[in-house]
């Protein structure tokens, strides 16, 4: 029955699948050859398949043993988290936090919090994943995370959110535009400009779309772009100008673009979530405090 597979054989066909004999299987798990052999057998009798053609003493995987290979691989993946997490019991210093971020702020403000958390838990292993906006429900419905910062608004429990605050978008512009003398933009003065565009869609797209419709300014919407961070890069070269959240735009000051103050006031919100589903990870919240940290030091500096 499937159900009596045991660590060892499946320990000993994943070293065959990598080293390609039962020797050196053998001798990379420390057990005899012989052993190793047996628990190959076993394994093919639970599958009631051969995993193996043997050819003159070489053992050549079947496409069973394959696809076999390949689902492995999530099962070893999770056996080494847990493994982490029981070492990590030991200490109430060590741990591991699984961040992911959308675009904007993931390149820009959360290395800096996540830098500032390290120097106080340097035993904390983190990983950083990214994303763009349309794509962070994938991640929030499937709660493969311990913090989740992203552009509001979200459908989300509230009890599980931790707001960061508003911070106000901005024109950027190509250094040699003629509007870069001025200090602050205005809408009115966009009229009739080239302007590059967030992808259809996407809410900050929607937002500044909005905006523009009431105030009845026409705009030549030419190019778009999926990420603010595309869009910068388009204004780099000429191809516009367009108004971003402050966090990317950041980034780009001194490579051919230049950044404004925007009025009226296009709002950019950001919060971090927490797992709904189960217990908030040891550190999350020292982490969170971190982000809000940097986060209310970003605006303070940009005077949002």
């Amino acid at each position: 029955m499937l159900h009596s597979l045991s660590f060892r054989q499946l320990r000993a066909f994943r070293a065959i699948m990598l080293l390609g004999s039962t020797v050196k299987a053998a001798t990379e798990l420390g057990v005899s050859q012989p052993a190793i052999s047996r628990l190959l057998r076993e394994m093919e009798h639970l599958a009631g398949c051969e995993l193996f053609d043997r050819r003159q003493g070489r053992l050549i995987p079947t496409e069973e043993a394959e696809v076999l290979f390949q689902e492995t691989h999530v099962f070893m993946a999770n056996y080494d988290r847990v493994c982490r997490f029981l070492s990590e019991l030991k200490s109430r210093e060590s741990g591991q936090l699984r961040v992911v971020g959308t675009n904007a702020i993931a390149h820009g403000l959360l290395p800096q919090a996540i830098g500032e958390f390290s120097k106080r838990s340097p035993k904390v292993a983190i990983s950083l994943g990214i994303t763009v906006r349309d794509e962070i429900r994938k991640w929030v419905n499937e709660q493969e995370f311990d913090i989740a910062v992203a552009a509001m608004p979200i459908e989300y429990p509230i009890d599980d959110i931790e707001k960061l605050g508003v911070v106000r978008g901005v024109c950027i512009l190509p250094s040699s535009h003629a509007l870069a003398e001025r200090q602050v933009i205005e809408a009115e003065d966009l009229k009739g400009e080239r302007f590059v565009s967030l992808s259809s869609g996407t809410v900050g797209r929607l937002y500044i779309d909005m905006m523009f419709e009431r105030l009845g300014i026409e705009l030549q919407k030419l190019v778009e772009a999926q990420t603010s961070e595309a869009v910068c890069e388009l204004v780099s070269h000429n191809q516009g100008v367009s108004l971003v959240d402050p966090f990317t735009a950041a980034r780009f000051i001194n490579r051919k673009v230049v950044v404004r103050p925007f009025l009226p006031v296009v709002p950019f919100e950001y919060a971090c979530l927490y797992p709904v589903r189960r217990a908030r990870a040891r550190f999350s919240s020292d982490l969170v405090a971190c982000i809000q940290r940097c986060f209310a030091e970003f605006s303070k500096a940009q005077g949002l």
